[in-house]
């Protein structure tokens, strides 16, 4: 009920925007189920109507609202295991706001066992997928729209 209420009380702006982040998670957790990695993600990156960027003034609180949001659905409804699925949400919708961001895949070794972790980066700051990803994990090239 309190997250029910929490809703309720958002802005119609917010409201919309979880939607579609909830939307958009389930679509690419469902995606990455039933179709190769590649494929979901040019389905992201796929170039919509060109957008004006935001102005900065206007960009910093949209890139954190769009954070939140995507945060906030990728708690409740992917488990412990989220970095994927939220860096490939958060680029679709800050890409639909008129900003190109690097999709970053790496790695680390913990022991005998092998980890992987995507994050999200725009103008070289990590954007979702914790702040400090790019020095605990190997990372791997860039992923860019226009490397698919």
């Amino acid at each position: 009920m309190a997250l029910l209420r929490k809703f309720i009380d958002r802005s119609w702006a917010d409201k919309m925007l979880l939607l579609r982040s909830l939307g958009l998670v389930l679509a690419v957790r469902a995606g990455l189920w039933v179709l190769p990695y590649r494929t979901v993600r040019r389905l992201v990156e796929a170039k919509e109507t060109a957008v004006p960027p935001m102005t900065t003034q206007e960009g910093a609180p949209y890139q954190r609202r769009v954070v939140a949001s995507v945060e906030s659905v990728g708690r409740r409804l992917l488990g412990d295991k989220p970095c994927l699925v939220q860096a490939l949400v958060a680029q679709r919708l800050l890409q639909q706001g008129g900003y190109e961001t690097s999709l970053h895949l790496g790695v680390a070794k913990d022991g005998r066992e092998l980890l992987a972790h995507a994050w999200l980066e725009r103008d070289g700051y990590v954007v979702i997928g914790g702040g400090r990803s790019q020095f605990h994990y190997t990372p791997l090239n860039p992923v860019r729209p226009d490397a698919a």
